[in-house]
């Protein structure tokens, strides 16, 4: 499993949610941004996201693009060479029943003891 958990800045946060709804309404593809692409990361996995120390949302991922530029359909914003994870919206998670301090870049799933196990066991059982 190599999953991976990602901070939503505070500043961005309805950012977030305006092109999550968008990308939902659209059908259109949804991007996260890394400098760098993590290295156990694979097309299929999750990118879950902790909103106001909270893990709130995830996203399967659909395509890994290094040096991808775009211009965001919602926003207009223009972004420079990134590393894209590209998948459907965002959707809604079960939250995590303790907070998460808010990192900058990505850390994986399994090095916050239970979390990784609280996420499977909810796969397991059919739950979001």
């Amino acid at each position: 499993m190599a999953d991976i958990l990602v901070t939503v800045p505070k500043t961005s946060v309805d950012t977030f949610f305006e092109e999550a709804e968008d990308c939902c309404e659209r059908n259109l593809d949804f991007n996260w941004l890394l400098l760098r692409k993590p290295k156990q990361l694979s097309v299929g996995e999750y990118i879950y996201f902790l909103v106001d120390n909270e893990i709130q949302y995830r996203m399967k991922i659909k395509k890994l693009i290094p040096d991808f530029a775009f211009t965001c359909e919602t926003t207009g914003k223009v972004w420079g060479k990134r590393f894209s994870i590209q998948g459907d919206a965002p959707e809604p998670v079960e939250v995590y029943p303790e907070t998460l301090k808010s990192f900058m870049s990505f850390h994986y799933l399994e090095s916050h003891p239970g979390v990784a196990e609280f996420y499977q066991k909810s796969e397991e059982e059919g739950r979001k």
